[in-house]
């Protein structure tokens, strides 16, 4: 099944991501074939995506992140301003200012091990941000730059992070259907 480890923000954060893509989304409404946006409730910060991990492998992959988060403290992430990957903005997404080092610190910390078992092959460099919508063509790319440009200063919130979590995910028609494995509480504050 495919797996992925994720950190996910809180409720107060997600309801902020959901207030400014229902402020956008008319704006791309001409494109409501090319964009698909992220359900609020589905947002999450991807530290590792494994791909598909079998059955009978998707509690090693627990046990492996449970170890490697076990002791470490909370702190906090800020989420602010957005951006785009890609020539054609074929991914928009909210990027984390405060909690970027502390996010980047946690996913060596987590893929290290998943890499050394053969669960994770380390790709391009993280960028610690929590996807806003998917660009499936290239039309709407101008717009989704200029909307990026506007929202620079915009603020998603701040919020603690605690815990880790692992998710598998089932592709539907309707989109991705995440499915929480596990969760993995911190240590607490220090």
């Amino acid at each position: 099944m495919r797996t992925f480890v994720a950190v996910v923000p809180y409720p107060e954060v997600l309801d902020k991501i959901d207030r400014v893509q229902k402020r956008i989304a008319p704006e791309l409404g001409n494109f409501r074939r090319d964009i698909k946006w992220v359900k609020p409730e589905d947002a999450h910060i991807t530290l590792a995506f494994l791909g598909e991990v079998a059955d009978n492998n998707l509690q090693s992959v627990c046990d492996i992140v449970r170890n490697s988060v076990t002791g470490r403290a909370d702190f906090t992430m800020s989420l602010r301003g957005t951006g785009t990957f890609g020539k054609n903005a074929h991914t928009f997404w909210a990027g984390v200012t405060k909690g970027a080092e502390e996010l980047k610190a946690l996913r060596e910390a987590v893929c290290r091990p998943l890499a050394e078992k053969g669960f994770f092959s380390p790709s391009k460099r993280f960028e610690p941000h929590i996807t806003l919508a998917r660009i499936k063509s290239p039309r709407p790319a101008r717009i989704i730059k200029s909307i990026d440009r506007s929202l620079k200063k915009q603020s998603f919130g701040s919020c603690p992070v605690e815990s880790v979590c692992v998710f598998t995910s089932e592709l539907t028609k309707k989109g991705p259907e995440y499915t929480l494995a596990a969760q993995y509480f911190f240590a607490g504050p220090q």
